[in-house]
Parts: C-alpha cells; sequence; structure tokens
C-alpha cells in the first residue's frame, strides 16, 4: 500500500482509499502505510507532507489525509486534486482515505478490508495474549468481533491482554 501511496502522488493515480465497515483496521492501516510511505520518501531524499483535510494548493508534495469520509466529500477532494493536476500550479498531491463504500473514480486505487480468517484471528490474539489461545476462544472472539481486527484490538485495550481466554 506504501507503494500505492508513492504512486498516487507521483501521478499515476489521484489516491488511495481503504473501504470497509467500523472496526475493521482501516485507519491503522491507513497510519502504517502513510508512514512507511513517508519513510520510503525520506530515503529517496524527499519529503512527503501529511495534511489532514480536504485537498487544498500546497508548494510540496503532500498526502491528504480523511477519515471516515463520506461518498461527496471524497468526490469532491478528488475533483480538487483533478483540477490541480490538470493547471499544475501546485506540488505533487494526494489523497488517502478510509471510507465504507469507496466512489466509483477509476482514478484511484481501493483497498478492502475483510474480516479475519480463523487462522489469522487465532493468531492476532495469540500475539495479543502473548500465549496460544484455544480454539473455543477464538469462536467466542470470532462471535463478539465478527473477527474485525479493529474490533479484536479495540477490545483488547480495553480488558488487557491477559483477559483474552475469559472475555466474551
Amino acid at each position: 500500500m506504501a507503494d500505492a501511496i508513492a504512486a498516487a502522488v507521483s501521478g499515476a493515480r489521484l489516491g488511495v482509499l481503504i473501504t470497509g465497515p467500523e472496526g475493521s483496521g482501516r485507519r491503522r492501516l491507513l497510519e502504517d502505510a502513510l508512514r512507511l510511505a513517508r519513510v520510503a520518501a525520506a530515503a529517496r531524499g524527499e519529503v512527503l507532507a501529511r495534511e489532514d483535510g480536504p485537498p487544498a494548493p500546497r508548494d510540496r508534495p503532500t498526502v491528504f489525509v480523511m477519515f471516515d469520509a463520506p461518498t461527496d466529500r471524497l468526490t469532491a477532494a478528488l475533483a480538487a486534486l483533478e483540477r490541480s493536476r490538470r493547471f499544475g500550479v501546485d506540488a505533487p498531491m494526494a489523497l488517502l482515505a478510509t471510507c465504507a463504500r469507496a466512489p466509483t473514480d477509476g482514478a484511484v486505487e481501493t483497498f478492502s478490508r475483510e474480516a479475519l480468517v480463523d487462522g489469522a484471528l487465532a493468531s492476532l490474539l495469540s500475539d495479543l495474549h502473548r500465549a496460544p489461545v484455544a480454539a473455543a476462544v477464538v469462536e467466542r472472539w470470532r462471535a463478539a468481533t465478527g473477527a474485525w481486527s479493529g474490533r479484536v484490538v479495540r477490545a483488547v485495550r480495553s480488558i488487557g491482554p491477559a483477559g483474552i481466554p475469559t472475555a466474551t
């Protein structure tokens, strides 16, 4: 995904969208991917700025970040980026956003979050608990969280890793 962000800033796409339901881990994935893209840019001797909110003129390469953006705001943001590129008056810019559903614009690359499969959920719970967890525990967590990584992590933060085997 960091490569997709770099490609968007370079002009290959207008942006990158991460779709999925609330609690699917979209925000954490966005933050991690943006961090990697900024490190990669720094390794090339470039500075990749981050701005929260819709696109606006900038004088340096910038990724605009929007969380849980409704489709109409995403469409407006993408149109602003397209105008900026068409007239070439601003530094390279791209949009990085999370949303429930992406607009049907082919100018963005979309990554969809999916629920964790059994092995991945068991692995996540074991990593967080720092010990293996029983299959029955995994099934209780699947029933309680829908196996969405964001919901699992949020629940573990509230109960603490030691509570994984007995929670739900």
